[in-house]
């Protein structure tokens, strides 16, 4: 797999191929690899474009694969996989009936459930949420434009690990978030918070605009609200014209 789907860009040492915008991958760590494979952002075919994400080309079975093969022939530091962090949702695709399926979801639910639950603090998780990802990701993880032409992604599609795996590797225009800059209970605080949220009902009903924040929300309101008694005192003021 490494061969035929990284090799031609990285190389087949891992260390790139002079191509610009193809990183050396030596140092990423296998915790890298999962995340851009297991997000669909690679393979890619376009080097100089932010991929967003895209359903994986690989099974989780050949991910784990790719993940043992750079660790033991390519990697040589980097952070690797987290343990105990729960991944990738299962897909129908791989499996072949549907009740092995039902099997595999309920136990990945299960998982993420008992992630969640043994978070010490989710308040302090939602600190941790607000002041160091909300600005990019907004406060209900749906992403945003960033200068450059960059885009910080919608995280709520995101796995736990994946989660995890982003904060130690920094993808993109993201800033790393290494084990001593926020342990790793305080990662499992901010994505529980961010699981628990995700989760919440929408409080603005029908008019939540895609939970895209409360600022931006009153805005809005407030925008519409002025409109329509602008819009009431124009039609009275033409009907007491007409009138007189």
């Amino acid at each position: 797999m490494f061969t035929e789907s990284c090799a031609s860009c990285h190389g087949l040492d891992g260390k790139g191929t002079g191509q610009e915008n193809i990183p050396d991958i030596t140092g990423s760590g296998g915790a890298a690899i999962d995340f851009q494979v297991s997000t669909g952002r690679m393979p890619s075919m376009n080097p100089d474009a932010q991929m967003p994400r895209k359903p994986p080309v690989f099974t989780q079975e050949q991910i784990d694969d790719l993940v043992a093969y750079y660790e033991e022939e390519i990697g040589v530091a980097g952070p690797p996989v987290p343990e105990g962090v729960p991944g990738n949702m299962p897909r129908r695709a791989e499996y072949g009936d549907e009740e092995s399926y039902e099997e595999a979801k309920a136990e990945y639910e299960e998982a993420v459930g008992a992630y969640v639950q043994g978070a010490d603090d989710t308040a302090a998780g939602e600190k941790l949420y607000l002041t160091n990802c909300a600005h990019c990701h907004g406060w209900s993880g749906g992403g945003g434009a960033l200068t450059g032409g960059n885009f910080a992604p919608d995280l709520r599609e995101a796995s736990p690990r994946q989660f995890y795996e982003a904060m130690v590797t920094g993808p993109g225009a993201m800033p790393y978030f290494n084990d001593e800059t926020i342990t790793p209970d305080e990662k499992q605080d901010l994505i529980a918070h961010f699981l628990t949220l995700e989760n919440e009902p929408n409080a603005g009903g029908i008019f939540a605009l895609n939970r895209v924040g409360q600022v931006a929300e009153g805005f809005i309101g407030w925008t519409v609200g002025l409109s329509l008694i602008v819009a009431c005192a124009i039609w009275i003021t033409a009907k007491q014209r007409a009138h007189d």
